[in-house]
């Protein structure tokens, strides 16, 4: 991917989140380590299917971006994790190791989603021929799993309070404040120390807040809220990408076309002009998705 392609990505997501979390004007702090606006749970998963989607469209070197742009998104999640998007974050981890070649890093991701979603099971559109997928997320005995028991306190891995911190996969640890607000969402891996929080001796000497396991998000009836400005933005910028991405894809498919093109190029230009029609693809779903929004909020 371009870093002018990387760019316009980095702007038309925030967009997208803003437009779906709309957060309070006195919302909770912004996270540790966010480079952006919080986020909500529907932020995280907008540029966790953006990477899904190239994954399933075997362009690896753009799914390989997108992670690292899911991977910025993250820490500004200011909402508590849910399991289930645990559980899909680990499979996308392992994806990056099986796109990336590194299988302990495959291994171990998919061993921490299989930990907490043990009886899931691998859509055909993970499982391209030739990259192994299958064998490797089931190849490490989660069984033999290894936990560190830290202190009590306001934090929790993958979704779930408790003393027990996973050593043997990584998982997505949050700290939270005395008043239950997210203060910071990391990706921990094993080798990394836990990072600070409140621990309960150091609370007030009063009852030990206690942080219910986060429950799946279950469909609510709202009524239409006043449109924003950024549901607007986001669906513009959406659609300049997307016609950005479609004039960029069709330049490239012309010069693969000419017959004065050299050879040597060919390959160059036709992995190029995929991408950007991928690119334009998802931008143009992206602006459909949030045209839907803007009417609805109208």
């Amino acid at each position: 991917m371009t870093r002018m392609t990387t760019t316009l990505l980095l702007l038309l997501l925030p967009s997208m989140a803003l437009a779906q979390d709309e957060p309070a004007e006195q919302g909770p702090p912004i996270p540790d380590n966010c480079f952006a606006d919080p986020v909500g749970v529907d932020g995280v998963y907008e540029a966790m299917e953006l990477a899904q989607m190239t994954f399933e469209a075997q362009d690896y070197k753009t799914f390989l971006d997108a992670v690292e742009y899911a991977g910025l998104v993250l820490p500004c999640l200011n909402e508590p994790v849910p399991r289930r998007m645990a559980a899909e974050w680990h499979r996308l981890m392992g994806l990056k190791g099986v796109a990336a070649q590194n299988d302990k890093m495959a291994t171990l991701a998919f061993a921490a989603a299989r930990n907490i979603e043990p009886l899931y099971k691998l859509p055909g559109s993970m499982q391209p021929e030739g990259l192994g997928v299958a064998e490797k997320y089931g190849s490490f005995d989660v069984d033999t799993g290894e936990f560190e028991i830290i202190e009590p306190g306001e934090i929790q891995f993958d979704g779930r309070p408790g003393t027990k911190r996973p050593l043997s996969w990584p998982s997505i640890v949050q700290v939270f404040d005395e008043n239950g607000s997210v203060t910071s969402t990391t990706f921990l891996t094993p080798s990394q120390p836990v990072p600070d929080y409140p621990k309960q001796a150091k609370m007030g000497g009063g009852e030990p807040t206690e942080l219910p396991v986060t429950p799946e998000p279950l469909p609510v009836e709202r009524g239409k809220p006043e449109p924003k400005m950024p549901v607007l933005a986001a669906t513009g910028g959406a659609a300049v990408l997307a016609t950005t991405f479609f004039v960029m894809a069709s330049a490239s498919h012309g010069k693969w076309a000419d017959t004065s093109t050299p050879y040597s190029d060919l390959e160059a230009l036709e992995n190029k002009t995929n991408m950007l029609t991928t690119l334009s693809l998802v931008s143009g779903v992206a602006t459909v998705g949030l045209g839907v929004t803007v009417v609805a909020t109208w």
